[in-house]
């Protein structure tokens, strides 16, 4: 759990450097909220991503900042159960991901697999380019991910349709 703490504080931290370096930090009032607020990794609470899981079983998500409805930035936490795999899907948006527990793979649909990203390895995932992932780990895999626009899940079906050609059009399939 301190490896969990230490990943999820250094990318934290390295988020609020770019939000402090921004101009529009240096002008915001103090009195906008809290100076801090922790969540120690024991306290995070997750809550099934798909609200019709009762029992907690697939994926499930912990809010960090913003609003997963609204098309603007948002981070969160995302944990899913050893060995799972959402299929073929792309995002409309871009996003940055960092991995706190597990090993991830995140790869083009029908290509092999690739490095594994173990605690400490990010990467970046462009939006409307078609991949896939794998939490290849015996335990639960957990990874914080930012987008600065937003975040929506769109699945591949075997045939594509004419919205997600007109999506990935001009995209590499191959770029993870």
């Amino acid at each position: 759990m301190r490896k969990l703490e230490w990943v999820l504080a250094s990318s934290v931290l390295a988020l609020g450097g770019l939000a402090a370096s921004s101009p529009l930090a240096a002008a915001a009032p103090a009195e906008q909220g809290p100076p801090i607020t922790r969540t120690p990794a024991a306290e995070v609470k997750y809550q099934p991503l798909d609200p019709s899981d009762k029992e907690g079983r697939g994926p499930q998500i912990a809010i960090v900042f913003g609003d997963m409805k609204k098309k603007a930035p948002v981070g969160f936490l995302f944990k899913v159960p050893p060995g799972f795999r959402p299929g073929p899907h792309l995002h409309t948006q871009d996003y940055y991901s960092v991995v706190l527990e597990g090993t991830v793979h995140d790869f083009a649909p029908g290509a092999d697999e690739g490095k594994a990203i173990d605690p400490g390895g990010h990467w970046f995932q462009a939006g409307k380019v078609p991949h896939d992932n794998h939490c290849a780990s015996t335990v639960a895999c957990v990874i914080f991910i930012y987008s600065p626009s937003g975040y929506d899940y769109l699945p591949i079906t075997a045939t594509p349709t004419p919205a997600t050609k007109r999506a990935t059009a001009g995209k590499n399939p191959g770029s993870t």
